[in-house]
């Protein structure tokens, strides 16, 4: 009981490290905010090629195999970037960058066009993903293990917000209003980290 009780405290005064500390909340926000922009991408950008340029599903495969690839190699060329620039800038410029990225990808004419932009979208979000989740855990190195809880959380509800929001702006809005509203998302979330979290 005594080795119970000691346990729920040391997690509870995790998260009050973690609660009192305004740039590692910070930065849950903007993982949250990120990853709301990621998820609806993940939902709608097949049926948008589907419905806006009448493309097969053997080509879709293939679009989104590729498109897979290039996150991965964004993921993998993070860690050279961030020796370069820091997480924190890095995490900014990747925001920017595919918040920049997503317009085009929805006001395209043609699928290949609107495709060179997924690609774009797809190595800075790879580049996103990994410099935020480092720059998160660099916040309080001493409750990595809380803080990497509330980070899955909050990507758990970028990815609910992102669902419901995007469903919500392509009834209202279509797929160019679509791009818009989202790329201004991303910039909201590069502003997050550029203003409210430190190095």
């Amino acid at each position: 009981e005594t080795s119970s009780g000691q346990g729920g405290e040391g997690l509870l005064s995790g998260f009050k490290q973690v609660y009192s500390n305004r740039s590692a909340l910070s930065c849950l926000m903007g993982m949250a905010i990120s990853q709301t922009t990621w998820q609806a991408i993940l939902l709608f950008w097949a049926s948008f090629y589907r419905q806006q340029f009448k493309i097969t599903i053997g080509t879709f495969v293939l679009l989104n195999i590729g498109t897979v690839l290039c996150y991965i190699g964004g993921n993998l060329f993070t860690g050279r970037y961030a020796n370069l620039l820091g997480r924190k800038r890095l995490s900014i410029i990747s925001l920017l960058l595919s918040g920049v990225f997503m317009v085009p990808m929805f006001i395209s004419p043609n699928y290949l066009l609107s495709y060179a932009f997924v690609i774009l979208f797809a190595i800075v979000g790879g580049v996103r993903a990994t410099s935020t989740q480092s720059h998160t855990m660099e916040q309080m190195p001493t409750a990595r293990g809380t803080l990497m809880s509330c980070m899955s959380a909050a990507i758990s509800l970028g990815a609910a917000l992102g669902a419901a929001i995007g469903g919500y702006i392509l009834l209202g809005y279509g797929y160019a209003g679509f791009g818009y509203v989202f790329g201004a998302i991303n910039i909201l979330g590069a502003l997050v980290f550029a203003f409210l979290t430190r190095e």
